[in-house]
């Protein structure tokens, strides 16, 4: 997954998905870094209600695409920031199978 990550993230940031100022200064503008970082949050969840639109229609190969729109964003955030997303994961899957069913949730 880190490697993927770090693959998506090459690419977003050829393709311009990146702002240049960001780049430079992503240890240097925390407040700059964390609108950008946002508004990068706000697009997944634009990509989760494309793929509940999709859902609805019943778009099963549109739905599918989504998903993976879902995992490319996130993964490039974490390239972005170069978060060990592997390292990550693993700690909450650990965690989440520790909790107690539904952990407090009706559904």
């Amino acid at each position: 997954l880190n490697e993927l990550s770090s693959i998506i993230n090459d690419n977003a940031i050829e393709k311009g998905f990146w702002e240049d100022y960001l780049i430079a200064e992503l240890n240097n503008s925390a407040k700059a870094i964390d609108n950008s970082l946002a508004t990068k949050m706000a697009l997944i969840s634009c990509e989760v209600a494309e793929g509940i639109e999709a859902l609805r229609v019943g778009d099963y190969e549109n739905f599918k695409e989504e998903l993976a729109d879902i995992i490319i964003r996130t993964l490039d955030i974490a390239g972005f920031l170069d978060v060990d997303i592997a390292s990550e994961i693993a700690y909450k899957i650990d965690f989440n199978s520790k909790r107690p069913r539904l952990h407090g949730k009706r559904f």
